[in-house]
Parts: C-alpha cells; structure tokens; sequence
C-alpha cells in the first residue's frame, strides 16, 4: 500500500493509499457536498392518495352491504323473493354491461346456460348448507364469520385495477373469495328456511365474485369517474340497510368510512414531509448494464 508523501497531501477518498497522517475516521469539508435527498421519492397528492383509499373503501361498503343484508333476512324485515330477484336481475343488468364493455356476445348462451344450472344447484343444496353448521352455537358463529370477512378483507387485491384494454382481466384471489362465501355459507346456519339461505348464497357469489370482475373492466375506461361513483353508491347502499338496523351502528359506520376515505390520506400526506431518504457516493454502485 503506498504512503502519503507528507503532511501537506491532500486527503483522499481511496482505499489503496495509506494516509497515515489523517485519523482512520477523518472526514474532509467536501464530505457531504454529494448529499442527496430524497431523489427517488414520489411525491403524492391529497387527490392521487384519495384515489387510491376507494378500493379498500369499495371492499369494506362492499361486506357491510353484505352484513346488512343478512340481518334484514335474520330479522325478517327483507324478503328472500325480493333478494333473489335483486340478484339475478342485477346480474343480467351487469352482463349486459359486460358485453358492451368488451364487445363479446358469442358466450350468451352459454353464460345463461351457466346461471340456471347454478341456480338450480343451490336451490338444491340450500337444505344441506343450512345444516352444516347448525349445531354450532352462535357465539362461536359470529366472531368466526368475522374472521372470515377479516381475511377476505385482507387477501384482496387492492393493486391499481385501470389495466390496459389488451390486459387480461384477472380474477379476484381465489383465497379472498373463497373466505368471503364461507362466511356467508356460516351465517346461513343462523337463518329460519333454505329459501333465506338459497337466497343469501346466490347474492355472495355475485356479490363478491362476479361484481369485482365488471368493476375492474368499467374501470378500464374512466377509472377516476367509476371509482368516485361505485365507492358514493356503495357507501350510500350500506348505509340505507344499516340505518333502519341500528342508529349507533350506521353512525359509527358512517364516522369510519369518512375517516378513511379522507383522513388516511391526509394522515398519510403529512406523513410524507417525514420521508428523509439519503444518498451520496458512500452508497454501493450500482452497475447499469446497457442493452442493445
């Protein structure tokens, strides 16, 4: 290792001379002259990060929806004929829009085919789902219903969702889905016929299969516009079945949904002048390889 000449040697920042004349810890004045801070940082709005919270606000509206429905019919107070109509009406409602969307109607037939045949299964195998869980007591039914939704709540997929037109559209996490009709087949227990249990099923399929796949394509042509208007209908939508259930329930419901729809993102907004992200030469390289 070769030796600095003498005292006068300027410092140098390598590590094959040995500079003995300087402490091993000496930093000279141009040290931090390469100091960067937070290049690499995106930087969000109030707006973007709006936005952004609607899918997650989307999906709980989306289980609260679900939860009101089913006390309604737990109480009586919503009829399963009613239910099974909004269903399937609402789901031929939604293919057709579907078919517009994508401009593909060669599976029509197909597509009707599918439903009845469904439908048919599940009036069939009501009976059996309402007893599948029947001797269970409710106090073990619905902190396990909770978790269920609590999972579906968790593995779903929140990502950005306005792909490009040629992008496949993916399905919602089979894992997501699959919690969210279980629970549903759990709550099923709790009601007094297989009608209300036929009913209930048909509506969590849709509602939790079906309808996140036609949102994701909607989303495809105006994402701003249909992300504003599904997440204010959901929202409103929950908040009518709640209302006439329990007035505490709807206001503390009604507090959470505005706290997270515009006080996240506030939060996290502030949050952002935080971010102190340092970089200089004292960091690793980076090799850039170029291709051709």
């Amino acid at each position: 290792m070769l030796e600095a000449e003498d005292r006068s040697t300027p410092w140098q920042r390598v590590l094959w001379l040995k500079q003995s004349q300087y402490p091993d810890n000496y930093l000279d004045e141009t040290f931090l002259d390469n100091l960067q801070r937070n290049v690499n940082v995106r930087q969000y709005t109030y707006k973007g990060l709006v936005f952004d919270t609607m899918p997650v606000t989307q999906h709980l509206c989306s289980i609260m929806v679900f939860v009101a429905l089913f006390t309604h019919l737990h109480e009586n107070t919503f009829k399963w004929k009613t239910l099974v109509a909004v269903t399937l009406l609402s789901s031929l409602a939604g293919y057709l829009y579907w078919e517009r969307l994508t401009s593909c109607q060669q599976f029509r037939s197909n597509v009707v085919a599918s439903t009845f045949v469904l439908t048919a299964i599940l009036l069939l195998l009501s009976p059996v789902l309402q007893t599948l869980s029947k001797a269970t007591t409710s106090d073990s039914i619905w902190p396990l219903s909770a978790s269920l939704f609590a999972l579906n709540a968790i593995l779903a997929d929140y990502g950005s969702e306005a792909r490009e037109p040629w992008q496949p559209i993916q399905f919602p996490s089979s894992l997501s889905v699959n919690a969210a009709i279980s629970a549903s087949v759990v709550l099923s227990s709790r009601l007094s016929s297989h009608l209300q249990v036929f009913a209930l099923v048909l509506f969590s399929i849709e509602w939790f299969a079906l309808f996140p796949i036609l949102r994701k394509q909607a989303l495809r042509s105006l994402p701003d516009r249909v992300n504003a208007v599904t997440t204010s209908m959901l929202a409103l939508l929950a908040l009518l079945l709640l209302a006439p259930l329990s007035p505490a329930v709807s206001a503390l419901y009604t507090i959470t949904i505005l706290a997270l729809q515009f006080g996240i993102p506030l939060w996290l907004l502030r949050l952002q002048s935080l971010k102190n992200e340092l970089r200089g030469p004292w960091d690793a390289a980076v090799p850039k390889v170029a291709i051709d």
